[in-house]
Parts: structure tokens; sequence; C-alpha cells
């Protein structure tokens, strides 16, 4: 962690993981090492707005973007080959007013594909030609939030209303039967109390 001044942040860290199994009839253990790092950063610009740059890339970090990819495939010999995947987000946040906020982010994962092919001449694990279309290539999404706080009260909470809409993009690997790629608008309004 990293703060030369109080309008900056920064902090770096790592992930080693270890994957191991065992094949029938238990004679063959694999193991494979994965791992990847990871950059988070806030820079207060000004007393009102903040930016957001966050970055991870490495092998095997499947489970740290949210299971949107999956951490490793197998080799037609029973052994682990791990995935690369790197995810981002930005954003940039402002203060319009004490009790109205606004709020804007770019965030997404990419993926490798990572396959082989069986004793049979059959593909197996992820991104192949004709897999499913459930394996992520890309997925890339822009929000737009908003925030109104109706309700301050220093010793009874508050209370808030956010508004939300984002524009998302996903690509698999092979479209399949499906189209090549996927769009959707989503929209999300939530009223909420905070705690004082």
């Amino acid at each position: 962690v990293f703060n030369p001044i109080t309008a900056v942040h920064l902090d770096i860290g790592g992930v080693i993981r270890v994957f191991r199994h065992t094949v029938q009839p238990y004679t063959d253990d694999f193991k494979e090492v994965g791992g990847g790092a990871s950059i988070n950063a806030r820079f207060n610009v000004t007393a009102g707005t903040k930016l957001w740059p966050q970055g991870a890339f490495g092998s095997g970090l499947g489970r740290y973007v949210g299971g949107l990819v999956p951490d490793a495939a197998f080799r037609s010999d029973g052994s682990i080959s791990t995935i690369g995947t790197t995810s981002w987000v930005g954003g940039v946040e402002q203060k319009v007013s004490d009790r109205v906020s606004l709020g804007g982010y770019y965030s997404g994962v990419n993926s490798d594909d990572n396959f082989y092919s069986d004793a049979g001449g059959n593909y197996i694990g992820f991104g192949f030609p004709g897999a499913s279309n459930s394996n992520n290539r890309t997925i890339v999404e822009v929000t737009g939030t908003g925030s109104y706080q109706f309700v301050k009260s220093p010793d009874r909470g508050s209370g808030q209303l956010s508004l939300q809409v984002s524009w998302l993009s996903r690509e698999p690997w092979s479209q399949g039967n499906g189209p090549a790629s996927a769009n959707a608008v989503m929209f999300f309004a939530q009223v909420r109390y905070n705690l004082p």
C-alpha cells in the first residue's frame, strides 16, 4: 500500500494458487501453479471528484473475477493447465452536492482459450472451436449511477434513492447455435436506509 499524499492511494497485490488432483487408479498426481497480480488506485482529483482505476491479470484467476472464466482446463493425460485472465474497472465518482452524487464506470474481462485434443481427436478444455457459448472470451460493461439522499439525520441515519443503468456486451469463444455476441441494457433502482 502506498499513500504519498491524502489525495492518492495505491495498492498492489498478488496471489499464488496451486491446483492438484489425482486420476484413477489414483497413481497419477497432477499439480499446476497459477497466480497473478492486481493494482488498485484512487485519486481525489478535487474535493468532490474521485477516479478509480483497478486491474488484475494472471493465470488461474477465474474465481477472482466473479467466476466469469474457469480457473483451469485439463489436458488429455489429466494434467492441469491454468487459464489466463485479465480484468479491469475504471470509474469516476462526482459529488454534486451534500445529497446528490453521480458515477460512471467501465469494466470488463478478457480470457485466453485453453484446449487440447483427447485420445478420440475431440476437443476438450475451454474456448475450443464448437465449444458451448458459455465460454466467455470478452465481457465489457459501461455503467452510470446516480444517488439522492432524501433524508439525512446525524443520529437516525439517512434514506437514499439510487438509480443505475448499464450496457453490457458479451462475446463467447464459439457462438455455437447462438449469436456471435450479445448486448443488454439493464436498469436498477433502490431505496435504502443507511444506519447512522
